[in-house]
C-alpha cells in the first residue's frame, strides 16, 4: 500500500515537473538526494533513454525505479509504525522530495524564458544586419550601373570630340597650304606687274624717240606716223595688261585677307586653352601634368593637344587632385590664388564643352576659388582633415582648405574635400 502511495503521488505531477525531475537526477548522477540510495550510472540511463521513443514513460519508469531504491530505508521503517504513523511519514518524505524538484520547475521556466527571449533578440539583429547588408547590395548595384552608363556616355563624347578635333586640324592644314598658294600667286602677279611697268616704260621711251625722229624726219613722217601709232597701241595693251595685273593682285590680297580672319577664328577657338595652359604654367604642382603628355609651349599643334586631353572625360582632373593631395601633405600650404585660378578655368571649360550645369571642383560652403577661403562648417561627410583624417571627425569648423572637392558631372562627389578642420 505504502508503494502505491508513492506512485499515486507521482502520477499527481504534470508534464513539465516530471521533465524536471528528470533533469534533477539526471544533473545529480542519478541520484534525487539521498545518502543511502542505491542508483544505477549516469552514462547507462542516458543510453536507455536514447533508445525508447517515448520519452515521458522512460522519465516515470526511471523516476519509480529511483524511488523504489531510495525509499527501501523507508519501508523497512514503516513495518514498525501503525498505518497513521506510516502514511503521515512517507507523506512527509515524499513532501520533502518534491518540494525542491517544483522550486526547480519556476527556475527552470525562468531560465527557458530568458533564453527563448535572448534568441528571438539574437534573430531580430541578424534579420536587421541582412536586411542592411541587402539595402547595401541594391545601393551598390544601382551605383555600378550609373558608373557604366557614364562610362559608354564618356566614350561617345569623346570619341565625337576626338573626331571633331581632327576635323580642325585638317581644316587647318588646308587653310595654311591656301594661304601659301595664295601668296605664291601674289608673288607671281607682282613680277609680272613689275615686268610689264618697265616694258610700257620701255614702250613709252621708244614712242618718245619716234616722235624725234619724226620731227627730224619729215621726209619719212607718213612712216613714222605709223609706227608711232603701233607703238601707242602697243603701250595701250600693256598698260591694259598692267591693270589687269593690279586687280588680280588685288584680288589676292583679299583672299588672303579672308585666309587670314579664317585663322584667327582658329586663334579665337583656341584661346581658352592659351588661357589654361598659361594657368598651369604659373602653378608649379600642376605644370608637369601637362609636359607630361607633351605640352610645353603655346603653338597650335601643343594647343590642339591640350583639347584633346581635356576631351579624354575627367582623367587629368583626377591626376590633379592625387598632385595636389600628394604636394599639400608635404608642404601644408593652403590653396593659393594661382591654384584656384586653374580650378576656376577648368569648371569653365567643363560646363561649356561638355554641357554640364554643375562644376566639377568646389570648396566647402560652395565658396569662389578666385576669393580668399572663409572659415565654415566641417562636414566629416564632404570634407576630411589633412593632418588626421579620422581623427578631426567630430570637428566644428573648416579653417582653411587646402585641395577642393572633386565631383562627377552629375554633382555627386567622387572625392572630398581636404581641410584644415578646428573647432575655434
Amino acid at each position: 500500500m505504502t508503494r502505491l502511495l508513492m506512485k499515486a503521488s507521482l502520477l499527481s505531477l504534470n508534464e513539465l515537473e516530471i521533465k524536471v525531475l528528470y533533469y534533477a537526477y539526471i544533473r545529480n548522477g542519478g541520484n534525487f538526494g539521498m545518502d543511502d540510495s542505491k542508483v544505477k550510472q549516469k552514462e547507462e540511463f542516458n543510453k536507455k533513454l536514447l533508445d525508447k521513443e517515448d520519452v515521458e514513460q522512460l522519465i516515470k519508469d526511471a523516476v519509480n525505479t529511483a524511488l523504489e531504491e531510495n525509499f527501501s530505508m523507508y519501508f523497512a521503517k514503516a513495518a514498525k509504525l501503525s498505518l497513521a504513523e506510516d502514511l503521515l511519514y512517507l507523506r512527509n518524505a515524499v513532501d520533502q522530495l518534491v518540494a525542491p524538484l517544483k522550486t526547480n520547475v519556476d527556475d527552470l521556466k525562468k531560465t527557458l524564458e530568458e533564453n527563448h527571449l535572448r534568441d528571438v533578440n539574437e534573430l531580430r539583429i541578424k534579420q536587421k544586419q541582412l536586411d542592411d547588408k541587402e539595402a547595401e547590395l541594391y545601393i551598390a548595384k544601382e551605383e555600378a550601373t550609373n558608373l557604366q552608363n557614364q562610362l559608354a556616355m564618356q566614350e561617345t563624347e569623346m570619341g565625337r570630340k576626338k573626331e571633331k578635333i581632327k576635323n580642325l586640324e585638317l581644316q587647318v592644314d588646308e587653310l595654311k597650304q591656301k594661304l601659301a598658294d595664295k601668296k605664291a600667286e601674289a608673288e607671281k602677279l607682282s613680277a609680272q606687274l613689275s615686268t610689264s611697268e618697265e616694258k610700257a616704260e620701255g614702250l613709252e621711251k621708244k614712242l618718245s624717240d619716234s616722235e624725234e625722229k619724226a620731227e627730224k624726219l619729215s621726209t619719212d613722217l607718213s612712216a613714222s606716223e605709223e609706227k608711232a601709232e603701233g607703238l601707242e597701241q602697243e603701250l595701250s595693251d600693256s598698260k591694259a595688261e598692267a591693270e589687269k595685273l593690279s586687280n588680280e593682285l588685288s584680288i589676292s590680297e583679299e583672299k588672303a585677307q579672308v585666309l587670314e580672319q579664317e585663322l584667327a577664328k582658329v586663334d579665337a577657338l583656341l584661346q581658352p586653352y592659351h588661357e589654361i595652359y598659361k594657368a598651369f604654367v604659373a602653378c608649379p604642382v600642376f605644370k608637369n601634368l601637362l609636359s607630361q603628355r607633351g605640352i610645353n609651349d603655346e603653338e597650335k599643334s601643343s594647343m590642339l593637344k591640350l583639347a584633346e586631353v581635356l576631351g579624354e572625360s575627367y582623367t587629368i582632373a583626377g591626376d590633379m587632385y592625387e598632385q595636389i593631395k600628394s604636394a599639400k601633405k608635404e608642404n601644408k600650404e593652403p590653396l593659393t590664388h594661382e591654384e584656384g585660378i586653374v580650378y576656376s578655368l577648368l569648371n569653365k571649360y567643363y560646363r561649356e564643352h561638355n554641357n554640364i550645369e554643375v562644376d566639377i571642383f568646389t570648396l566647402p560652403g560652395e565658396q569662389n576659388f578666385e576669393q580668399d577661403f572663409v572659415k565654415t562648417d566641417f562636414n566629416k561627410n564632404e570634407q576630411e582633415d589633412l593632418t588626421d583624417p579620422s581623427g578631426a571627425k567630430n570637428r566644428k569648423f573648416a579653417a582653411k582648405v587646402y585641395v577642393p572637392r572633386f565631383n562627377r558631372d552629375n554633382g555627386n562627389m567622387m572625392k572630398k574635400a581636404i581641410v584644415e578642420a578646428s573647432n575655434i
